[in-house]
């Protein structure tokens, strides 16, 4: 059966507060679904992290250290995140309210080649057309 990844965010060997809550969600959720839990943690310190979230009921906990994990980049850790989940058959993943545990759920940035938006600094919206009451969308 499918199972449940949780993304443990760590710094100095330590979880997170919210990584500990979220691995108490997918327990909870796993225990309901009866499915298998396991985690993920990543960087510098990771395996002592990773002994403070085995005690938090996962059946697995990976862990991703090395070069390529050494600064927090969303990219390459949204990457480990994506392997562990194929590497556990997750189906479901649980990340913390973070600004860290966010950032690599939201995919690849954006391409620094795409065309910037045009700006509508300092245009008026025109004659006869009020923005008062409203906010002006341009033209």
């Amino acid at each position: 059966m499918a199972g449940i990844l949780v993304y443990v965010e760590q710094k100095d060997g330590a979880p997170k507060k919210s990584s500990l809550e979220a691995l108490g969600e997918g327990a909870r959720l796993a225990k309901a679904l009866g499915a298998p839990l396991g985690a993920v943690v990543i960087g510098p310190g990771a395996a002592a992290a990773a002994a403070v979230a085995a005690r938090r009921g996962p059946a697995k906990v990976l862990v991703v250290e090395g070069p390529a994990a050494a600064a927090f980049r969303p990219a390459s850790y949204g990457r480990a995140v994506a392997a562990a989940a194929r590497a556990l058959d997750a189906t479901v993943v649980l990340m913390g309210a973070s600004a860290q545990g966010r950032r690599p759920a939201s995919g690849p940035p954006p391409s620094r080649t795409a065309p910037a938006p045009p700006s509508r600094a300092g245009r008026s919206p025109g004659p006869g057309r009020s923005t008062r009451g409203r906010p002006w969308r341009g033209w």
